[in-house]
């Protein structure tokens, strides 16, 4: 159990001293509950950066937008998929929800520092 923890932590990747919604989970049911809590924080996060991201596009006009948007869009189906994948690995195990959600997370903080440094510019 404490090795799925390990790899829920992994998958996290370096995050500031805050605490992770899967501190203290015990059981894989545990675990995949967390994950999924932390992916959808990590969501909420995207869109809080997405939308300052936008809001230093959105000077340049609507084809700028346009391609903005699309350009989002296709990242997150790059991302749904790209997840998908690698919790295929793990197809009908215990733990396939908790590498699909770890990975989302990881993935979406990823884009959301991306989405930061743009709304910086």
């Amino acid at each position: 159990m404490r090795i799925l923890a390990g790899v829920v932590l992994l998958l996290a990747g370096p995050v500031a001293a805050q605490e992770h919604p899967c501190d203290g989970a015990e059981t894989q049911i545990d675990l995949n509950e967390c994950s999924y809590v932390a992916w959808e924080q990590a969501d909420v996060e995207l869109n809080e950066a997405y939308a300052a991201a936008m809001g230093v596009v959105e000077p340049y006009g609507e084809p700028a937008q346009e391609a903005f948007r699309d350009a989002q869009r296709a990242w997150i189906a790059f991302r749904d998929a790209d997840c998908a994948a690698e919790a295929a690995l793990w197809e009908g195990g215990s733990a396939e929800p908790m590498i699909l959600y770890g990975c989302l997370e990881t993935v979406t903080l990823q884009r959301t520092d991306d989405l930061w440094a743009i709304s910086e510019r």
